[in-house]
C-alpha cells in the first residue's frame, strides 16, 4: 500500500497541478536538495534591503520572473530570489508537491538571510509553498498572497485526479486537507499579510484571496481587490498601482 506521505508525490497529482518547461538560461543560484538542484535565481540589489523568497504559477519559470519581474522588487526596495520547482527550469527530479512543501525552507537556508527581514511570496499556485514557508518559519517579517488559493482540494478535480492515478479518493483528499489547510496555517500565523487578487479572475475566484485574508490570524492584514485584469495579467493591466501596493507593504512591514 501507498504511504500517506507519497501520495501527493504522485505523478498523477503532479501532471494535473504542474506544467513544467524547459530552461533558457543558466540559474544565478542554484539551491541543492541532496542529490538534485533547483535552478533559482537571485537578485541582490543592496546589501541593506530587506528579501523576497519568490513562488511563481504553475505555467512560469524563474527565469522569466527574474527577466520581467526583477525590477519591480528593486522598485519596492527590496532583494529577490526566485525559487524554481523541482521539474521546471533546470532543476533536478520531477514536480512532486508533497516533497516541495519543504524545498522553500532549503532556498531561505541557502540563502544566508535574516527571517526578520525576508518576505515569502506566493503567485497562484505558489501561494501554497509561501504559506507553507510561513508555517515552518513564522518569524518571517511577512507573507504576500498574489492571486492564492485558498482550498487547494476544491481548486482542482481531486477525483479526476485518483481516477487517474488509480489512486484511494478518501485517502487522496484526507491528505490534502491535511497538508495543504491554509486556514489552519494561516490561523497561526500572526506576521503582516497582503492578499491581491484581480475581481475578474476566472480561473481563481477572488473569493479565494476574501477567504485567504480572513483566515489570517496576525493584526497587520489587508485585502487589495483591483478592478481590472485577469489572472495572467493582474500585474500587466495594474502595474502602477500593484507595485506601490507591494512597495507600501514592505516599506511598512519589513
Amino acid at each position: 500500500m501507498q504511504s500517506e506521505e507519497e501520495l501527493l508525490d504522485h505523478p498523477a497529482v503532479s501532471n494535473r497541478l504542474f506544467f513544467p518547461r524547459d530552461p533558457w538560461k543558466t540559474p544565478t543560484f542554484p539551491v541543492k536538495l541532496g542529490e538534485i538542484e533547483l535552478g533559482c535565481f537571485r537578485r541582490e540589489f543592496d546589501k541593506a534591503w530587506p528579501w523576497v523568497i519568490h513562488f511563481h504559477g504553475n505555467g512560469e519559470l524563474a527565469e522569466n520572473c527574474d527577466e520581467h519581474i526583477a525590477s519591480l522588487f528593486e522598485h519596492c526596495g527590496a532583494n529577490v530570489c526566485f525559487v524554481e520547482y523541482r521539474g521546471y527550469g533546470a532543476s533536478g527530479d520531477r514536480p512532486r508537491l508533497g516533497s516541495m512543501l519543504a524545498d522553500g525552507v532549503q532556498v531561505f537556508e541557502a540563502l544566508e538571510i535574516p527571517a526578520a527581514r525576508t518576505v515569502a511570496f506566493g503567485r497562484s499556485i505558489g501561494s501554497l509553498f509561501a504559506i507553507e514557508l510561513v508555517s515552518r518559519l513564522p518569524n518571517l517579517a511577512g507573507l504576500v498572497i498574489e492571486s492564492g488559493i485558498a482550498v487547494p482540494h476544491e481548486h482542482w478535480p481531486i477525483d479526476e485526479i485518483a481516477a487517474n492515478g488509480n489512486l484511494n479518493l478518501a485517502r487522496l483528499k484526507l491528505r490534502f486537507e491535511e497538508m495543504l489547510n491554509h486556514r489552519e496555517k494561516l490561523s497561526r500565523y500572526r506576521g503582516p499579510l497582503l492578499a491581491m487578487h484581480t475581481r475578474n479572475d476566472t480561473l481563481v475566484p477572488v473569493s479565494n484571496a476574501e477567504r485567504l485574508h480572513e483566515w489570517a490570524g496576525g493584526k497587520d492584514k489587508s485585502l487589495k481587490i483591483f478592478e481590472w485584469g485577469h489572472h495572467n495579467s493582474i500585474l500587466e493591466v495594474n502595474s502602477l498601482e500593484y507595485a506601490e501596493t507591494l512597495k507600501k507593504f514592505i516599506e511598512d512591514f519589513v
